[in-house]
């Protein structure tokens, strides 16, 4: 609490910072000892030999236990059905409709001799119903995020408890104990690392990045969710072993934190709603106004009570544009309905709107604007650089086989040539794609290459009988001495022990004791040749992305048998390398063997003595070094990872001396290099610069590298200036001498690490700019980027596949989740609008589309509340002047909940202005739905004008029928024309009676309602656009304006010359052809004046400023 002296705003800045780092995830134990962790968790960790720690006994287990819960997110708190519904019955048009409703029933109770107020109660309360359940089915979806996340979760795991190893469900981890990891696990909470085995890990579900990292025991950055050794929740293990000691459980992991920002972050109120709730209250205070009006002026006239309560309902019924909710709703979905035709689904209908409004897209790097999949780029081998197309190097002589691209493999193209292959022999095929000028390269990358085309369920799943021994029980029963095994190691088909089989990580040693079952030969051909055609791959990104492009040229796996495998050193970040050796087919080199060595460049080239140009050996020299540095260079400086390959031919050596240390590892030859990048999407940068023309920002928030984020960000367009980076290129200087505020800098790029340190001030600086790169971002950057551009009034779309934008998702006004089948169901599930086709360009078209929403209801709202006017009129006329009342309340819903909600709706149909995605998005402060230039055109330009003409009709009505207009002014009797009881009237030497009185006020109700809506009828054709001239805009091009004009004559048809209607509705005697000609003159007057005041908005939209100009809506 704020003390008396201390300044309210400084205690709230206070505070909301408190609550910002509260969403951080704090850790101290990756800095710890294992001393240090074995002292604070109280378990059994051995320091000499970790893998043989006892970890917690079963009884502290079982104590922690009920401490701490099970190791699950507590679900949220679920709204019943219910209650969503009754919440409808809320709103403020419902609760005004409800009143009048009320009323009418209160009316009919005390005079039960007038059923037309039971008729119009009855009206408005199931007007009311089927509104609230209408907006009930269109609001109601699944809320399925937390299901999401449990299906993430992984149910059963391994860990040691007193001493002995056990696989116990995840929900029972406690903190302390000892988990045991292995290839393929999920991790089932928040580890700390205490001895790794070539453990790499794949945290997408965290950074959206499917990159897999080596983990270690050791401390390696400040920042816990950067330190490799930190395994966090439902993190995916690829390849390995490791021992670790769970931190966290359950709520308080990084992924529990993500859940409960995903699940808690308070979902934001949409423009739409907050315009409609702003006409509702306009609405309401008017209506009360204009109520209470009736009520003083009735009572002080001598009114009879019954009549002026009528009154009071008629006011609710016309100042209430009941057809409102129902357009809008209508509006909505014929928007969703077309952007869904454009590949765009709308799971919350009011976001459409917003997205129009939109001037931010903060937007995930992988898997909406990259393919998410990593891609061989280019070459540089011969000396040269080689740029790819396809599966093609331009320029080079390629064989027949490379001469087949990716995609017309992928779509059946050289079909004939594909099958033929099938029959080749090894040696033919070997021979074929021989005289590829990259074949050198192309060969140590496909056969020193752990990756594999995915088989069935894996190989795990193939090859291990699970009724068996568990592999993880062989863990304590293997050589303590050693390294830990890779678990992910399995006999091959034939249950033989110790025989060397490949895996994902390279060819492993099968333990005695796991036992194994044989796999058909032709299902798992079957299954590769399927997983060949979908892409899908086992191992690391960069390994698959070079089998997918080898595949594309040649059948890998053809190479690979010619040459046998006969060791191999796997990569690991210690040796930056792999390397293996095999014996080459036939007799292409008796009695030797190659060694192929893959890995960092500057690894590689340190352990070659010569290197390959144009097919002979040269020594590396100076030149050769300057020029490499330079190709390393201009691949890493784009980017893009970064490979390196060479060769090495050796004497064949015996089985039993082939060992790491025996392994020659220099004096190899340089092949080439080879750069690898997740590649933007097609169309990607056309529709950033759409945004960018359309005044919107559109800013990168990754959990990626700097440097490759920026990279993606020039190719895509989101950054087109300077950065800091570019800078010191320019300049030929390090990064770190450029000034971080040097006024040349226009383009940001920046790290999460740095956004902890930034002040409210520079905050403010950052986000001035036009361009930013956030990289390395945490869920938790990621939601305060957000929500501190909303604070500056942005309206904010935020894009993104992956849990860890979830909580973004959510707090953005317009959550935008990809529909490819990587993304996460987490995302989708927080997410407004999903992406059915992965493209980015659909997000610029549903921008578009929510634009056009707007413009839309704006002018379906222009037209709706034009008519209030002349619905009003007749009955201030009645209670002030006592004149008959010209409109009965049924006749008024019957105009607003009939002849004009075909023409309301029809204005969703209406196609763009010009130039609509040239405009600076909508300020929502200012351009709003209902402003001064609407009510008076609605209220008084167009309003005024129609209740003229109507009135004008309803009195030519009593003057022909010889009933003069000054006996109709406070009348001798204030029961006249009040029914079947009314007394006799005198009027120009005249009596008319009670039935006369009936049916002179039927055919004047009949001009009034003829009139109102023929004059609406014409009208609606110069709503359709708000500065075009209508001559100018497509006169037929929107077909249900057309229908909608026997629509609205039918009304008039059914309700003025239909004579049973006269007993409800005081209409049905027929109208003479003269009154309608009245509506006429409304026509020449609305002509003259939007024409007038359009042509003065061109001109205003031009530059040149007006006071006509302004006033146009």
């Amino acid at each position: 609490m704020a003390t008396k002296d201390q300044d309210p705003k400084a205690a709230a800045a206070l505070a909301d910072q408190k609550g910002k780092e509260s969403r951080n995830y704090e850790a101290t134990e990756h800095k710890m000892s294992l001393e240090e962790l074995k002292a604070k968790f109280e378990t059994a960790i051995d320091l000499q030999n970790p893998k043989e720690s006892k970890g917690l006994s079963e009884q502290e287990a079982k104590n922690r236990f009920l401490r701490d819960g099970p190791n699950a997110m507590t679900p949220p708190k679920q709204t019943p059905e219910i209650v969503k519904f009754l919440m409808q019955f809320t709103n403020m048009f419902m609760i005004l409709l409800m009143v009048a409703s009320a009323l009418s029933f209160l009316a009919y109770g005390l005079d039960k001799t007038e059923p037309v107020n039971l008729y119009c109660g009855s009206a408005l309360i199931i007007i009311v119903f089927l509104q609230c359940l209408a907006s009930y089915l269109e609001e109601r979806k699944s809320h399925a995020t937390m299901n999401s996340l449990k299906s993430m979760m992984p149910s059963q795991c391994n860990v040691g408890r007193d001493g002995m190893p056990r696989r116990i469900p995840a929900s029972e981890l406690v903190i302390g104990d000892i988990v045991l990891l292995k290839g393929g696990d999920r991790v089932p909470a928040d580890l700390r690392l205490i001895q790794t085995s070539g453990l790499k890990v794949e945290s997408s579900s965290l950074t959206g990045e499917p990159d897999a990292f080596e983990m270690s025991v050791a401390h390696t950055h400040e920042e816990p969710f950067e330190s490799k050794n930190l395994a966090f929740n439902t993190s995916q293990c690829t390849e390995g072993a490791a021992v670790g000691v769970v931190i966290r459980t359950s709520d308080r992991t990084l992924i529990g934190m993500v859940a409960k920002l995903a699940t808690a972050t308070k979902v934001q109120v949409s423009t739409l709603q907050k315009e409609l709730s702003r006409i509702v209250k306009f609405i309401t205070m008017l209506a009360f106004f204009l109520a209470l009006c009736i009520l003083i002026i009735g009572f002080a006239q001598g009114v009879p009570w019954q009549l002026v309560v009528n009154l009071v309902i008629t006011v609710f019924c016309a100042n209430i544009p009941q057809g409102l909710p129902a357009t809008v709703t209508s509006c909505l979905g014929i928007a969703a309905k077309r952007m869904h035709n454009r590949h765009v689904l709308v799971k919350n209908l009011e976001v459409i709107e917003t997205l129009g409004s939109a001037s931010c897209i903060c937007s995930d790097k992988t898997g909406t604007l990259t393919q998410n999949r990593m891609t061989v780029q280019n070459f540089w081998f011969n000396n040269s650089f080689e740029m790819l197309q396809g599966a093609v190097v331009i320029g080079a002589t390629s064989s027949a086989a490379s001469a087949h691209t990716a995609q017309d493999m992928l779509h059946g193209k050289n079909e004939k040539k594909t099958k033929n292959s099938v029959t080749e022999s090894a040696t033919q095929v070997f021979v074929r794609w021989r005289s590829n000028p990259l074949e050198p390269l192309l060969l140590v990358a496909a056969v020193c290459n752990s990756a594999k085309f995915a088989a069935g369920e894996g190989p795990a799943n193939e090859n291990v009988n699970l009724s068996g021994p568990l592999p993880e029980l062989q863990w304590f029963e293997a050589d303590k001495s050693g390294p830990l095994p890779d678990l992910k190691a399995v006999a091959p088909p034939g249950g033989k022990v110790d025989e060397l089989v490949r895996t994902t990580s390279g060819p492993q040693r099968v333990h005695s004791g796991i036992s194994t079952h044989s796999v058909s030969g032709a299902a798992v051909t079957s299954r590769t040749e399927k997983a060949k055609a979908t892409g899908e791959i086992l191992g690391d990104a960069s390994e698959a992305a070079l089998l997918r492009y080898c595949e594309s040229i040649y059948p890998v796996d053809r190479i690979r048998k010619l040459y046998a495998l006969s060791f191999d050193q796997p990569f690991n970040s210690t040796n930056k390398y792999a390397l293996c050796v095999v014996d080459p087919p036939g007799n292409e080199a008796p009695g030797k063997q190659y060694i192929f060595l893959k890995g960092a460049p500057e690894v590689v080239v340190e352990r070659c003595s010569t290197w390959l140009c144009a097919g002979q050996n040269q020594a590396i020299d100076e030149d050769f070094k300057s020029k490499f540095l330079q190709a390393y260079e201009r691949f890493a400086m784009a980017g893009e990872r970064v490979l390196g390959f060479a060769k090495l031919v050796i004497d064949k050596m015996p089985a039993d001396q082939m060992t790491a240390a025996n392994v020659p590892s220099s004096g190899f030859m340089f092949l080439g290099l080879a750069s690898l990048m997740d590649p933007p999407k097609d169309g990607v940068d056309k529709a950033v610069d759409e945004c960018h023309h359309a005044g919107i920002r559109v800013f990168m928030v990754t959990g990626d590298h700097a440097l490759t984020a920026e990279a993606i960000a020039h190719k895509v367009h989101i950054i087109t200036k300077p950065t800091r980076l570019d800078l010191a290129h320019e300049r030929g200087c390090a990064v770190e001498d450029i000034d971080p505020h040097d006024p040349e800098i226009k383009a940001i790029v920046i790290a999460g690490h740095e956004l902890r340190q930034l002040d409210e001030a520079q905050w403010g600086a950052l986000l001035d700019h036009d361009q930013i790169v956030f990289a390395r971002t945490t869920p938790q950057q990621k939601l305060e980027i957000v929500e501190r551009l909303q604070k500056r009034g942005e309206i904010v779309a935020v894009t993104g596949d992956g849990v860890n934008d979830a909580p973004a998702l959510k707090a953005a006004d317009i959550g935008v989740a990809m529909g490819n089948p990587n993304a996460s169901d987490v995302a989708r599930d927080a997410a407004d609008i999903i992406i059915l086709d992965d493209d980015f360009c659909s997000i610029v078209s549903a921008i578009r589309e929510g634009r056009l929403l707007f413009d839309n209801l704006k002018k379906s709202v222009v037209y709706t509340l034009t008519h209030l006017v002349p619905e009003m009129v007749p009955v201030f006329l009645n209670i002030v002047l006592l004149f008959p009342l010209g409109l009965s309340s049924l006749l008024i819903l019957t105009i607003d909940l009939g002849s004009e909600l075909v023409p309301a709706i029809s204005l969703a149909y209406e196609l763009p202005e010009n130039a609509i995605m040239s405009r600076a998005p909508r300020n929502i402060k200012t351009d709003r739905m209902v402003t001064w230039q609407v009510l008076c055109h609605s209220y008084l330009f167009a309003g005024v004008v129609e209740s003229l003409f109507s009135i004008l009709a309803f009195f030519c009505v009593f003057w022909t029928h010889g009933v003069a207009l000054a006996d109709l002014c406070f009348p001798d009797s204030k029961l006249y024309f009040s029914g079947s009881d009314a007394p006799v009237m005198h009027s120009n030497g005249r009596d008319f009676s009670a039935d006369e009185q009936s049916k002179i006020l039927s055919v004047g109700n009949s001009a009034v309602y003829a009139n109102i809506i023929l004059c609406q009828m014409f009208h609606i054709w110069f709503c359709r656009t708000r500065a075009t001239s209508v001559t100018q805009h497509p006169l037929f091009s929107n077909k249900l304006t057309l229908m909608a004009m026997p629509w609205e004559l039918g009304f008039i048809a059914i309700f003025c010359f239909i004579p049973e209607m006269e007993v409800v509705f005081i209409s049905g005697l027929g109208l003479p052809v003269e009154f309608w000609c009245l509506s006429l003159g409304f026509l020449g007057w609305v002509t003259l004046h939007t024409e007038c005041l359009k042509f003065f908005a061109r001109r205003y939209m031009a530059g040149r400023k007006s006071f006509l100009g302004k006033l146009a809506w």
